[in-house]
């Protein structure tokens, strides 16, 4: 049977309050696999299009950006920047990198 959500737990999900916390590890090697993503997060970013086959042709190719506050950030007809807080999950970063791109192909569907 489905558990039923709080009204306020489902609106924190829908606006995305809810704190994303690292995943738990069994052994130390699985700790330091995990920790690369911050230590070349680009490479992470396009290394996780191909291993995980995201087979979507994206407007703009996604870059990480340090800098951004954000999950991600779409500029239409500029750029796709991928922050540090879609880094925590891979789940986080396939929403992100999906939701960035659907900014773009709503822009595209307007003109």
């Amino acid at each position: 049977m489905a558990k039923i959500l709080p009204i306020d737990v489902l609106q924190n999900l829908f606006r995305r309050d809810i704190e994303i916390s690292p995943p738990s590890f069994s052994c130390l090697e699985d700790w330091f696999r995990y920790r690369q993503r911050y230590q070349r997060p680009q490479q992470f970013i396009d290394d996780f299009i191909i291993q995980k086959q995201i087979k979507v042709r994206f407007t703009f190719p996604p870059t990480f950006d340090a800098n951004l506050a954000a999950f991600g950030k779409a500029r239409i007809s500029e750029f796709t920047k991928i922050g540090k807080k879609a880094l925590v999950r891979d789940s986080e970063l396939c929403k992100t990198l999906i939701h960035e791109e659907i900014h773009h192909r709503l822009a595209a569907r307007e003109k």
